[in-house]
């Protein structure tokens, strides 16, 4: 069987599965602990970092607005109810960092603290080479090593 190329749109299920194998790939090559529950229901990974639990939810995107540069992850999750879908935002209880994952700039993850993302139901994220826009999420400021080396536990 054939490997698909970039150019192939994945189901979004299995999109969403790429991104989360991509964070317990770079998770463990920070030595980390990973765990993954055997049944998603609100919280795609937890690490193990300095003796605490972290609730890692994953969010994958290939949505660029304008350009290849900056891609749209949306902060939201799916729920049906009734036979009806709705769309509700994390809470704090549920999540302590977003990791974002794009096939675009696969060697580019972001990990985003929630408090950063709080309420919004979308982020941009800039993955230009200069971080020349103020206004904007720049990939650099989010790089998975940097965020977890400055957090204090």
């Amino acid at each position: 069987m054939a490997i698909p190329s970039k150019e192939v749109w994945l189901d979004y299920r299995l999109q969403g599965e790429l991104g989360v194998q991509k964070a317990v790939f770079e998770f463990l090559k920070l030595n980390l602990n990973v765990y993954k529950p055997f049944v998603d229901k609100g919280v795609d990974l937890l690490i193990e970092y300095n003796g605490k639990y972290l609730k890692i939810q994953c969010k994958t995107s290939k949505f660029t607005p304008k350009s290849e540069n900056c891609v749209v992850y949306e902060l939201t999750k799916t729920y049906h109810s009734n036979s009806k879908i709705g769309v509700k935002k994390y809470t704090p209880e549920e999540v302590d960092y977003f990791f974002l994952f794009s096939e675009l700039h696969e060697d580019k993850p972001c990990l985003v603290p929630f408090v950063l993302a709080r309420d919004k139901r979308t982020i941009n994220i800039d993955y230009s080479s200069s971080k020349s826009h103020p206004l904007k999420n720049h990939y650099k400021d989010f790089e998975v090593k940097e965020i977890l080396s400055n957090l204090r536990v």
